[in-house]
């Protein structure tokens, strides 16, 4: 069935190229998501689906009937900033695509138009996953909350990202462990308003940012072994209105990325007594908020499946286990915590080309028929294996 699978993808694949470029046009942020889903809606309409919602921005539709069930993931949802590239599909809002959200809707809708084409002949259903916030790391966690999972309850899952410095044409991916956890830490130093010149009327915020943001950041210079695989990183910091004016509050926003709980653990409690004490020492009072994403696992026994269905779409020699998991973070962790899943990566240009969320990265469009094939090569594999429904 997988050469079927390649040739209906090959058909189809100017009506993908266009729908990614649709959708790169009109990026938009987190939950809120209303041209997106609009025009995800009415393409999986035409195709013949029911489309149900899941939770603010989230879209699912089945395909197919049987026992067992495998969901399918693309995220939605794009970055704040402007698209430098020089590509004439540039997005038209003050948003850019630039982490390759808008390739994922389109091969999963594209993997959705040839299920329909082959769905008297599938040995079981397929879920479909459109999900909003995969960047605020909101979007999966809502999806499951609001029924993702159950009717019709999924027995395993899978998904694909694109990244812009992998050779195009390969899939990477490794068993176990295979991104980093990540925590997001909000923090907010309260301190004292007052007039510029009188600096000792109050308490200022700013400075006691400053000596968070050094402290913080060195914990894994100074604390972490070299065994530790630990970053931290602050990325936004700011406060104040006025150049004269010793603002009342200033703010910090980071993450930690980590691969194992122990280590994550001991820097979270470092993080909080730092955010604790250190205003208290200049009078001032500090408060932060964390927001945990855990790693994905990829589980084995989808691994045995994937790796051979994809090796059929993208050739063997493509497919490579690297034995090494992203050191970035995905919310599709939170679907693998639930159900047996695999996590992949497809590259789409090379070592020299523009990362993810840079202005100027460019996705390579030539192997998107390809990723639609491979979606639904390893469904239709995994459901024709021996895999046991979910009880």
């Amino acid at each position: 069935m997988i050469e079927k699978i390649v040739d209906i993808a090959k058909r189809i694949e100017e009506e993908i190229i266009q729908n990614r470029r649709t959708l790169h046009q009109m990026p938009e942020l987190g939950l809120d998501l209303p041209k997106t889903t609009a025009f995800v809606r009415e393409q999986l309409t035409q195709m013949g689906y029911d489309v149900a919602d899941c939770g603010p921005g989230g879209l699912v539709v089945v395909a197919g009937q049987g026992e067992k069930t495998f969901l399918l993931r693309a995220d939605m949802d794009a970055l704040p900033g402007e698209e430098l590239a020089d590509v004439p599909y540039r997005s038209q809002t003050e948003n850019a695509h630039l982490c390759g959200h808008d390739m994922h809707t389109a091969q999963l809708l594209g993997a959705a138009r040839i299920l329909k084409e082959i769905e008297a002949e599938l040995p079981g259903r397929v879920k479909l996953m459109f999900q909003p916030a995969e960047e605020t790391v909101e979007g999966a966690k809502s999806m499951i909350e609001h029924g993702l999972l159950e009717n019709p309850k999924v027995d395993a899952a899978f998904a694909m990202h694109v990244m812009s410095t992998l050779e195009r044409g390969t899939v990477d991916y490794t068993r176990g462990v295979a991104s980093a956890a990540m925590d997001t830490f909000f923090i907010e130093i309260k301190g004292k308003a007052t007039h510029g010149s009188m600096p000792d009327k109050g308490v200022d915020p700013l400075q006691i940012a400053a000596h968070l943001y050094l402290m913080i950041t060195s914990l894994a210079a100074r604390e972490a072994s070299m065994f530790d695989n630990i970053v931290c990183t602050i990325g936004e910091m700011g406060g104040g209105t006025a150049p004269n004016i010793v603002p009342d509050t200033a703010v910090l926003r980071g993450t930690i990325r980590s691969f194992d709980k122990a280590v994550r653990d001991r820097f979270v409690e470092r993080i909080n007594a730092l955010v604790e004490n250190v205003p208290m020492s200049f009078a001032a009072k500090g408060e932060i908020k964390w927001i945990p994403t855990p790693s994905i696992v990829n589980d084995d026994g989808v691994v045995d499946v994937a790796e051979k269905a994809l090796a059929e779409v993208f050739s063997a020699e493509n497919v490579i286990n690297t034995g090494t998991p992203l050191t970035g973070s995905e919310d599709f962790s939170y679907v693998a915590a639930r159900v047996p899943a695999m996590f992949v990566m497809v590259g789409t240009g090379g070592p020299d080309e523009y990362p993810v969320h840079n202005p100027n990265v460019v996705f390579d469009e030539s192997n998107l028929a390809k990723s639609a094939a491979g979606l639904v090569a390893v469904a239709v594999s995994w459901l024709q294996g021996e895999a046991p429904a979910a009880q």
